[in-house]
């Protein structure tokens, strides 16, 4: 039995993954397949590349300053040129996020684990979405889908790959059972954050656990 892991969107929320997967694997429990979208997405990738301690302290350390270019306490004046800027480029700089991935994302050892990984982005333009299993991410370019997946536009700006413009999966499937089915997973495990994306119905038929806090998560940002 195959079994796979799916990691829902939902911004800081995201954190939990961390502390379910962390408990999944002190039960003994290991995936063969992970699929993810937005920060599932990016959490998963630390997962598959076996680095759950660096995910654990990246969570307890990040500042807003590592996601996102924001002023600090800004004058009237500078949080006018600030809004301006961001209605310019169609939403806020996440160069910071970019460079915190970068520095965490070992885009060889990824491809040579033995855990498959995939991920969901949408399309800006017609909005449809692109599953992508790592298969079939061109090499080098796993970085900006992993950023595209996690684009939560208007907030943050879209990504531009070889001249399309992606955005946050959650625009279309933010729970991405069907790929996690289609990457050849048996049983499922899926880690909701109660994000504000789509949540399609489970139709593959594959047994399901989901796991959800009984407690407030806090904000997405």
């Amino acid at each position: 039995m195959v079994k796979g892991l799916v990691l829902a969107g939902g911004g800081a929320r995201g954190s939990y993954q961390v502390g379910v997967y962390e408990a999944l694997q002190e039960m003994g429990w290991n995936p063969g397949v992970i699929a993810g979208t937005s920060v599932g997405c990016l959490n998963g990738a630390m997962f598959v590349m076996n680095r759950l301690d660096m995910a654990r302290s990246m969570w307890l350390t990040i500042e807003n300053e590592q996601i996102m270019k924001v002023p600090r306490d800004p004058s009237a004046q500078e949080l006018y040129g600030f809004l301006q800027d961001v209605i310019r480029r169609g939403g806020m700089d996440v160069s910071p996020l970019e460079e915190t991935v970068r520095r965490a994302l070992d885009e060889k050892a990824l491809r040579q684990a033995s855990v498959r990984y995939g991920l969901v982005t949408v399309n800006k333009h017609t909005m449809k979405p692109l599953q992508l299993t790592l298969e079939e991410i061109p090499n080098g370019k796993l970085l900006d889908y992993m950023l595209a997946s996690a684009a939560c536009f208007p907030a943050f700006c879209s990504r531009n790959i070889d001249g399309e413009e992606f955005i946050d999966g959650g625009y279309n499937d933010n729970m991405p059972f069907a790929l996690a089915a289609r990457m050849g997973a048996d049983e499922l495990i899926a880690v909701d954050v109660d994000g504000i994306g789509i949540t399609r119905p489970n139709r593959t038929g594959l047994p399901t656990t989901c796991i959800r806090s009984q407690w407030s998560l806090g904000g997405i940002l």
